[in-house]
């Protein structure tokens, strides 16, 4: 989201009626606000996202059950036949049970019922637990108008770092029909914040980035890519868009996440014709 959960405008949106008709006309609303046109009627990568968000595809059992970080975890190992989904320490779902828990000195703090809320805790900083408590109270499904955080029973999810947090890139596997289209390389450098890269799975570069600063030269291919690419296809399987988010030290894989509706259909491009080069790439057009 681009507002704070408190902002007037998300407050706004909070506070009107829910239902496909309501979520239809505030998607279409933000579309018209970030993009400056009518959504639905261009291929591009945005438009395709709108249109998992207004026509029902978000409300697909199972794309409902991978929104919940707690139940994703159970249908990623189960597809897998092995456990690769991040490790769960504590599930909490009670502010008494926030301030009650000690948390590592490293782990991740993540609300599992909402996107983009998340804490990182590398060498036992002191934590903010009134805004993590403040996470139990948002109805993501309300704010996003994704109807996929419909009815998630709202959880602050701890998991240790992935790889002990000596892992620099994080790779999101953008699939289509259960095939790995586009391959998104972030780069965490130490001083902070993401480089990124958009690749072929054949690891040749896109033209085009998105959100963050472009990576400078070759983003690091994984010795185990080709293993990873097995991951995400069979994951993908069962949808026609959907992205997995893997970790890996080279050797050993991990599955962040599986994210139904990647940028929400506000995502902005650099140059702006990758957001019509995005989907052709990732259809095959």
């Amino acid at each position: 989201m681009a507002v704070h959960d408190n902002g007037i405008r998300a407050r706004l949106i909070m506070a009107l009626p829910s239902g496909r008709f309501w979520d239809r006309c505030i998607n279409t609303v933000k579309f018209l606000r970030h993009h400056g046109r009518w959504p639905g009627g261009q291929n591009t990568m945005n438009d395709a996202m709108w249109r998992m968000k207004v026509f029902g595809e978000l409300t697909n059992p199972e794309r409902m059950t991978l929104s919940d970080k707690v139940g994703a975890k159970a249908i990623i190992n189960r597809k897998l036949g092995q456990d690769l989904a991040v490790p769960t320490l504590a599930v909490l779902r009670t502010a008494e049970e926030v301030d009650s828990y000690n948390f590592p000195d490293q782990c991740a703090i993540k609300a599992s019922h909402a996107s983009g809320r998340n804490r990182l805790r590398l060498q036992g900083e002191m934590l903010d637990l009134e805004a993590i408590k403040n996470w139990l109270e948002l109805d993501f499904y309300r704010l996003a108008r994704e109807a996929n955080y419909k009815d998630i029973t709202p959880g602050i999810i701890v998991e240790p770092l992935v790889f002990g947090a000596s892992v620099d890139w994080e790779y999101k596997l953008h699939c289509y029909n259960g095939q790995p289209r586009i391959i998104q390389a972030d780069w965490h450098p130490p001083d902070g914040g993401v480089n990124r890269q958009l690749l072929r799975p054949d690891w040749i570069p896109l033209p085009f980035v998105t959100r963050w600063p472009a990576y400078e030269g070759l983003a690091k291919r994984p010795a185990n890519f080709d293993d990873m690419l097995a991951i995400a296809s069979t994951l993908s399987a069962d949808f026609s868009y959907i992205r997995v988010d893997l970790y890996t030290n080279g050797k050993d894989i991990q599955v962040g996440e599986v994210t139904n509706c990647s940028g929400g259909a506000i995502t902005q491009y650099d140059p702006p014709e990758g957001d019509a080069m995005m989907w052709a790439e990732l259809v095959g057009e």
